[in-house]
Parts: structure tokens; C-alpha cells; sequence
């Protein structure tokens, strides 16, 4: 990542956002601090599990790094910037057929993350879906509740808080215990 010149783009509530001028194929470095050490281990083990998520409409993660005390991950760069941004801009116009393709898009991703990753994702908003430039829709904040792994729902990516639900409860209500466990 160092061979690199950033170029801030932006940040949230987990980190900064940097453009990584000249990487191909176009990419981003969002860093996430991650105190206390702990937190870092529960990211890091998270987006080992997200790395081998591949959908087109989900963010590709390439690689992630630990710098200092931060989570460095590496990951496809979406030209147009977030939806929010987009659906609002009065310069770009877009049909009702547009919609219902984007709308396709990110439930087929959705769907994905769920059926085939056992992954629910927690924070659905304009904000953190992105727009490549083509024009397709990307998740780019990951933000799942947690990933059903063999008999345990392991992991709160979002807050690193680590809880163990036996997995047998989970496909009848999904939605109903995830904000349960969330409220906690």
C-alpha cells in the first residue's frame, strides 16, 4: 500500500477513506482504528471471512493490512461515489427502469450475503452503497450482524462484540433476534 499516493476522500464513524492513486484496478484504503488491541484481532478475523465474498455487487476486498493501530483494508474504488449522492444530483438522470435494475442488483446481493455466506447485514442505507463507473450498485460497508458459522452466530463486525447464538434459531427469525442481539 505504501508504493501508493493517497488521496483522502473521506471518512465515517470506523475511519478514513483514501484513494490509492495509480493501483490497477482502481482502488481504496479505508482505515479503521481499531482500540483497544483487541477490536483489531476481532476486524481483522471478520474481513478474512468477508475476503472470499465475491458478488458483483458487493465491494471486493483485496487485501487488508495492520498499520500501527489500524485496520487497513483494501478494496475496490466505485468512481461515482455513494447512492446518496447520486439519487440527489440533478445533473444525472435515471428511469424508472434504472431503479428497478439497481434495485435487482442490491437484492441479489443481499440475498447472496445471506444464503450462500450466512452473512445479514445490520446498516442498509444510501450511504453505504456505492456506484462504479458503469454505473453498477456495490455494498460498500459491510456492517453485518455476524456470520453464521457451523453452529454459532459469531461475530458483530460493526462493534467487534462477539456473541454465540446457536444457529438453529437463527433461520426462523433473523431479523427479529439480530435486533434483539443488537439492543444488548
Amino acid at each position: 500500500m505504501s508504493k501508493y499516493e493517497k488521496r483522502f476522500i473521506g471518512g465515517g464513524a470506523f475511519g478514513n477513506v483514501f484513494e490509492l492513486v495509480g493501483h490497477n484496478p482502481p482502488a481504496v484504503v479505508k482505515y479503521i482504528a481499531c482500540f483497544p488491541n483487541e477490536n483489531l484481532l476481532t476486524f481483522q478475523r471478520e474481513y478474512d471471512i468477508l475476503r472470499g465474498l465475491t458478488h458483483p455487487n458487493v465491494v471486493k476486498v483485496i487485501e487488508t493490512q495492520i498499520v500501527d493501530d489500524n485496520l487497513g483494508i483494501v478494496m475496490e474504488y466505485c468512481q461515482q461515489g455513494p447512492l446518496n449522492e447520486l439519487v440527489f444530483d440533478t445533473l444525472i438522470i435515471y428511469t424508472m427502469r434504472t431503479a428497478i435494475v439497481w434495485g435487482r442488483q442490491l437484492f441479489d446481493a443481499i440475498d447472496c450475503m445471506y444464503r450462500i455466506y450466512h452473512l445479514v447485514h445490520r446498516d442498509i442505507q444510501l450511504e453505504n452503497i456505492f456506484v462504479t463507473d458503469d454505473f453498477r450498485m456495490v455494498w460498500g460497508e459491510y456492517n453485518v450482524s455476524g456470520a453464521f458459522h457451523r453452529d454459532y452466530f459469531i461475530a458483530d463486525i460493526s462493534t467487534g462484540k462477539l456473541a454465540q447464538l446457536e444457529k438453529a434459531i437463527c433461520p426462523k427469525d433473523v431479523q427479529e433476534i439480530v435486533e434483539r442481539w443488537v439492543l444488548e
